[in-house]
């Protein structure tokens, strides 16, 4: 099976170009995996995060939420461990931060998930995927 590049937006790249590089690869199956909301995969609606879930819950848990993204990175061929990892419900601005290093089989990389704006009309999200550059 092929995966096409996507473009920051989740479209496929202009002129259907089949990744070769193994650590865009991952990059992108990550992100394709943190960005799914469950339900949201018609094919099959129990794929994706509880995205909508966690904004309900009262009081937001950030180690459970935590603990859920690590498992769904984990799970992505390719993936060794995610080391480093920041789970932060900032409850003043109610937003929801995410950070870690993932460890792969052809590199490292730095992934951002933020923010999750819970308040009233605000539910965005949004991720950064980085090659690792080490200091």
């Amino acid at each position: 099976m092929t995966d096409f590049l996507l473009t920051d937006d989740g479209d496929v790249a202009e002129g259907y170009r089949p990744i070769t590089d193994r650590l865009t690869l991952i990059s992108q199956r990550v992100r394709i995996r943190l960005l799914t909301a469950l339900g949201e995969w018609f094919r099959d609606t129990r794929v994706g995060i509880p995205v909508f879930d966690w904004l309900a819950q009262k009081p937001v848990r950030p180690a459970e939420i935590g603990a859920r993204l690590v498992s769904e990175v984990r799970a992505v061929p390719g993936v060794v461990t995610v080391a480093d990892v920041v789970s932060v419900y900032d409850r003043a601005a109610r937003t929801y931060t995410f950070s870690g290093d993932v460890l792969t089989d052809a590199g490292t990389l730095k992934v951002v998930f933020a923010p999750l704006d819970t308040g009233p009309g605000n539910q965005v999200i949004d991720l950064i995927l980085l090659p690792f550059v080490g200091v």
